[in-house]
């Protein structure tokens, strides 16, 4: 389904064919082109069912997605004053946790590092698997990450070592711990958390999180300017990373390719690759790999890309300042405080 059949139907309620076609699409556009997921949420809000539903919750959620990826705080709002209702939080078992978890990654981003503390710990009360619980983790430790809370996020990860009851749990836990041992530029201990971590993903097939931790491994190399080991690892997790479909993720291997390829064998950029870099650096700048794209831009020293990179990202990396408003949720941080 595409946006051009939206004018001609504009007044009609979406029945329950057409709104799980159109959950589909969100959800799509969602993966590869965020902000025509945007678009698409607001073309079709008004035609969404009244009446809460299962179906038209996904939908409402998927919408929050959309705004929150292109940081539109005005559909932000619209969609948390439906899906916070009790009667729609009542379609399904997960709702709570559902809203918390991407409302916390919005305040992170912009810059309100204690309220997604709060969201995240909320998070946490509402994670009912160890794969929710994983997630959540994995989003607070960045925050600490960026408020300089080390020592928090190591405990934090320390913990949820010695808790989990699954291989996926303890590759999640590997993988955050990895990201700290970067950040004391330890990177033999790095790198060895990142290998253990996709190795249990490699075996469960799980192509998304497979994707996340070898694009994490990759950096390590670069870092450690081991391009033996980055040329013997990187065909699997690009094949990985181009199955997994996620727009971020190529995106962000394009650019660690490119640094192999420049660093490794000295060529230079051709016009072409400066033209893709440029492109997307708007969607980049919005997730957590915006301080490594930072350093590939000085590592590049090409004019133009430092030029456009200035214009998207002009703050110091892990400079904490707030670049939004507060987006309140008046919901329970737990389940027991229902």
């Amino acid at each position: 389904m595409g946006l051009n059949w939206i004018p001609w139907v504009i007044s009609m309620t979406l029945s329950p064919a057409p709104l799980f076609n159109a959950l589909n699409e969100i959800k799509s556009l969602n993966r590869t082109a965020p902000n025509k997921a945007l678009q698409y949420y607001e073309e079709i809000i008004d035609r969404i069912p009244v009446i809460p539903s299962k179906g038209s919750m996904e939908l409402h959620l998927a919408g929050l997605e959309a705004a929150i990826r292109a940081n539109n705080s005005q559909l932000i709002s619209h969609s948390l004053g439906i899906i916070t209702q009790t009667r729609w939080l009542d379609t399904a078992t997960d709702s709570h946790f559902r809203i918390f978890v991407p409302m916390a990654i919005h305040h992170r981003r912009i810059g309100d590092y204690d309220y997604a503390k709060y969201l995240n710990l909320c998070a946490l009360n509402w994670a009912a698997t160890a794969r929710d619980y994983t997630k959540v983790v994995g989003n607070l430790t960045v925050v600490y990450r960026y408020t300089g809370q080390h020592e928090e996020a190591v405990t934090l990860l320390q913990k949820s070592l010695l808790r989990a009851s699954t291989q996926t749990v303890k590759a999640g836990v590997y993988n955050n711990l990895g990201n700290f041992y970067l950040l004391e530029k330890d990177y033999e201990q790095a790198e060895s958390m990142y290998k253990k971590a996709l190795k249990i993903h490699n075996l469960e097939n799980d192509t998304l999180l497979s994707s996340s931790v070898g694009l994490n491994l990759l950096y390590i190399m670069t870092q450690q300017q081991d391009w033996q080991s980055f040329a013997r690892y990187k065909d699997a997790i690009q094949q990985t990373v181009t199955h997994s479909g996620k727009a971020d993720f190529i995106e962000y291997l394009n650019w660690l390719l490119l640094v192999f390829r420049t660093r490794g064998d000295g060529t230079l950029l051709a016009t072409d690759e400066v033209d893709r870099l440029n492109t997307h650096m708007s969607m980049l700048v919005t997730t957590e790999i915006a301080p490594s794209i930072a350093e590939f831009v000085l590592l590049f020293d090409h004019k133009e890309l430092s030029a456009s990179w200035d214009q998207v990202y002009p703050l110091p990396i892990n400079k904490i300042v707030s670049t939004g408003k507060r987006a309140p949720i008046e919901l329970s941080c737990s389940p027991q405080a229902q």
